[in-house]
């Protein structure tokens, strides 16, 4: 995503949509960059007013929040003659959204979410007008337009891991396969939570992501002890709330999650709620 920043933008003005950690640490950067930044911010746990964004300006958001369980859903907000630039972090959206390709001028993403494959390869998907830019101007930092070519060496292995996890994907039914089963695995957490007495989810529902899902506590527990039971007993490794979260649960509900062990880790964190509560 910086690599794009500095390759990119910087002819015109940039509306940077944020809600998450991740379209915050984007906005910093096209600041230190002293791009002229227009900033539509709401860190609340719901989207900020995205009314009259000028249909010149290139347009930053993260599309699916890891960090806080958000997602901006499509891209409406937007004219389809949009005439800046359309980009957009997709990290945790790709293969588990129905994403409006055809809008969207530079997508950037990496492979570890959805499909559980090397995180280390990046990719930016750009459109013609994205290819145009690049040609006509960038910054001089780190320019796309000098790279034809494979910047490093990537190990073998790597691309063999993602083939192989490629080749499942397509297997089990592709995009509309998992879709669905975010579906399923957010319903299972959607019942849970509805009765549940120690958690809620942080945001509105119609601003919630597929997957994941960051929940807060309505009850004070001994957060840390929850942690330190669940992953000396093996049961779940990495649900903490992102670093610059407020103490909570945050479950990755993806494709590459199963129905039955989703069932159990709601189990025990409702024995461990009871158990740790203060």
């Amino acid at each position: 995503m910086t690599s794009i920043m500095h390759s990119i933008l910087g002819e015109n003005n940039i509306t940077s949509i944020i809600f998450d950690y991740w379209g915050l640490l984007w906005s910093q950067e096209l600041k230190k960059l002293k791009l002229k930044v227009d900033c539509k911010q709401e860190l609340s746990g719901k989207l900020p007013s995205l009314d009259r964004i000028p249909i010149n300006n290139d347009v930053v958001f993260v599309w699916n929040a890891t960090s806080n369980g958000m997602s901006i859903s499509n891209i409406n907000f937007l004219s389809e003659n949009h005439k800046g630039l359309i980009i957009s972090d997709l990290t945790s959206a790709v293969f588990v959204c129905d994403l409006p390709w055809q809008y969207l001028d530079v997508s950037v993403f990496s492979l570890q979410k959805a499909l559980g494959a090397e995180s280390q390869k990046g990719v930016a998907v750009l459109s013609p007008k994205a290819l145009e830019r690049i040609k006509s101007h960038q910054l001089k930092f780190f320019s796309l337009k000098n790279f034809d070519f494979l910047i490093n060496t990537p190990s073998l292995l790597s691309f063999a891991d993602l083939e192989l996890c490629i080749d499942l994907y397509n297997e089990r039914g592709g995009l509309d396969e998992n879709i669905k089963i975010c579906k399923k695995n957010k319903e299972i957490l959607d019942k849970w939570e509805k009765k549940n007495n120690f958690l809620s989810y942080f945001s509105l529902k119609n601003n919630q992501s597929v997957t994941p899902s960051f929940f807060i506590y309505k009850k004070k527990c001994d957060h840390e002890n929850i942690l330190k039971f669940l992953s000396r007993k093996k049961i779940a490794y990495d649900i903490n709330n992102f670093r610059t979260m407020q103490e909570g649960i945050r479950i990755w509900n993806g494709p590459n999650i199963k129905k039955n062990d989703l069932i159990a880790l709601t189990n025990w964190l409702d024995w461990c709620f009871n158990k740790f509560v203060l």
